[in-house]
This record gives structure tokens, C-alpha cells and sequence, in this order.
């Protein structure tokens, strides 16, 4: 049983701390990403953040974004690991850090999922596809939560999957 938590930037928008490796063993960095349900990719990553990592190209995926234009981006292989945050939550209304209580270290398990890595954009960006990889849900409030869904309560998981058993 694990929640992994994120935080809020000054913005409001959602963000959790993530390694992304690919083939190399050594090479990783870690990223603040930014959870965007309307993406449709796993994770995206500018693509000179990606280079270092020895991440393996296997082609290429059209999107289409926000504004309606569509762009063609090269694919990667990749591992993608969710870590505690490394910045200080802050409260969107506020602007000031919150005073979160620290859960204990047992509560944070890192957890590593493989996935489909898009090579673009201007920065780090996380969709609903990477959480559910983890079978997880995600909760938004002053802070952001990865949690099991084994930790809530079964019309809870339905209301939240329907159809999925």
C-alpha cells in the first residue's frame, strides 16, 4: 500500500517528481512533470532532455494539440519512476508553502512503470495513460495523490472505473 504525493506549483497545475531512464543504466534525470489529462501520450519530454538518456527511438506519432495543429514527434522507449517531490508544496490560492504533514517513509514507495515516451514539447508532461499504468487514482486538491486503488473503497474504484473489473 503506497501514495505517492505530489504538489502544486504557483500555478495550480498539478506535478509529481519522476526519474526517466531509457537503456543506458547510469544515465536518468530527474523532472518535475506536469500532469495534463488532455495529452494522449504517456509521458512527454523536450527532446534535449531525452537525448542524454539513451532512450530507444522506435519512430514517430502525430498529435494534435490544444490549438488544433497537428505536429509529428519522434517515440522513445523509456522507464519512468515516480519519486517524493523535491520542491515544496505550495498552495495555488496562496502562493505560500503549505505546512503538509510528512507521511511516513513506508507511505512513499518509489514505483517504476515502462512506457511510450514522446520526444517533444517545452516541457515534462504526464497523462492519465502513465497513472493508470500504476494502477493508481489520482487526487487533486492542496496537494496531489497517486493512491492505491486497493486503499478506497470498492463504489469508490467503480464510480471511478466504470466498467473495469
Amino acid at each position: 500500500m503506497s501514495i505517492q504525493i505530489g504538489y502544486l506549483d504557483n500555478n495550480g497545475h498539478p506535478r509529481l517528481t519522476i526519474r526517466v531512464s531509457g537503456t543506458h543504466p547510469t544515465a536518468s534525470a530527474v523532472v518535475e512533470a506536469m500532469i495534463d489529462t488532455g495529452f494522449t501520450g504517456f509521458l512527454m519530454l523536450p527532446i534535449a532532455e531525452a537525448l542524454p538518456l539513451g532512450l530507444a527511438l522506435y519512430g514517430t506519432g502525430n498529435y494534435t494539440l490544444a490549438d488544433g495543429s497537428s505536429v509529428s514527434n519522434f517515440l522513445a522507449q523509456g522507464t519512468v519512476t515516480v519519486l517524493a517531490p523535491t520542491v515544496v508544496p505550495v498552495t495555488a490560492a496562496t502562493g505560500i508553502a503549505s505546512s503538509l504533514p510528512t507521511p511516513p517513509s513506508e507511505a512513499i514507495q518509489p514505483e517504476t512503470v515502462d512506457g511510450i515516451i514522446v520526444l517533444g514539447g517545452d516541457g515534462a508532461l504526464l497523462r492519465m495513460e502513465f497513472i493508470r499504468s500504476l494502477d493508481k487514482l489520482l487526487l487533486v486538491g492542496n496537494v496531489v495523490m497517486l493512491v492505491d486503488n486497493s486503499m478506497v473503497p470498492l463504489a469508490v474504484s467503480e464510480m471511478a472505473n466504470p466498467g473495469r473489473s
